[in-house]
């Protein structure tokens, strides 16, 4: 799940980059986009990978990777831009483009 995230995240911020006007349906609002599920680390790959790299539990806090702050970074900035994507003023502001 959290490969599909991310890639939905950079496809969001690649539209939004390019004034790119989205039209889709959701089954939800753009907050409940991603679930708890997406935003938790996977926690075996993580284990898995702080085996390979001999990282302990306390020396992995100090890495963002380990601390997925990037990531709730990410998240928050696609439901951001997703909620402002939806507004008139983004919508009429990019009337002029040929998108």
């Amino acid at each position: 799940m959290r490969t599909q995230g991310r890639r939905f995240i950079t496809l969001i911020d690649t539209l939004y980059d390019h004034k790119v006007k989205l039209v889709c349906t959701a089954q939800g609002s753009p907050s409940k986009l991603f679930s708890n599920k997406i935003m938790t680390s996977d926690s075996d790959h993580t284990r898995q990978l702080m085996d390979d790299l001999q990282i302990n539990q306390e020396d992995a806090v100090s890495y963002s990777i380990f601390t997925g702050e990037e990531e709730l970074f990410a998240y928050d900035r696609t439901i951001s831009r997703l909620y402002e994507m939806q507004s008139n003023e983004y919508i009429m502001n990019n009337n002029n483009n040929n998108n």
